[in-house]
């Protein structure tokens, strides 16, 4: 009988090397290849009842296994959602207004709101005694100069 065909009764080291190659998911030839068989002695192995019964096990065992990590992996993901919202809520606070709003729209997106059409809206914002102040030092520091309005161009250009 020649070792091709020879049949397997148990697997040896090198026969469970192929097993692990071919179920992670390596050709037959690949495998073979890399663990110095032919590939009709490689065939042989994969096709016998022994080799077949381990890896029926050997893949149910990594389903198992995967399907264990997806539930952790979702529950760490769940976690860090929380913290991160946690994170954007105290953006919120923030002295920096771009930072605040970036925030806010994070967890507007997050929160699955939808972004409404601009509109345009004519109206009267009463500015704080503090921006009012502020404006005025800004002023008597010339930092700022008055802008003319519309009434006041025309009347310098007449």
């Amino acid at each position: 009988m020649s070792e091709a065909s020879e049949e397997i009764k148990v697997l040896l080291p090198r026969h469970r090397a192929l097993l692990r190659l071919i179920v992670l998911g390596r050709t037959l030839s690949d495998a073979a290849e890399e663990l110095g068989y032919s590939v009709s002695r490689a065939s042989v192995i994969v096709n016998s009842p022994v080799f077949i019964a381990e890896q029926e096990k050997m893949e149910k065992e990594l389903d198992e296994k995967t399907v264990e990590s997806t539930a952790e992996v979702r529950e760490d993901i769940k976690r860090a959602a929380v913290e991160a919202a946690r994170v954007l809520r105290e953006e919120l606070k923030s002295d920096s207004g771009p930072v605040r709003v970036s925030a806010a729209k994070d967890i507007l997106d997050r929160a699955g709101v939808q972004k409404e059409e601009k509109l345009r809206v004519n109206a009267f914002v009463e500015p704080s005694e503090a921006f009012i102040a502020m404006l005025a030092r800004a002023f008597k520091e010339g930092k700022l100069e008055p802008t003319k309005t519309g009434e006041d161009k025309d009347a310098a250009t007449k």
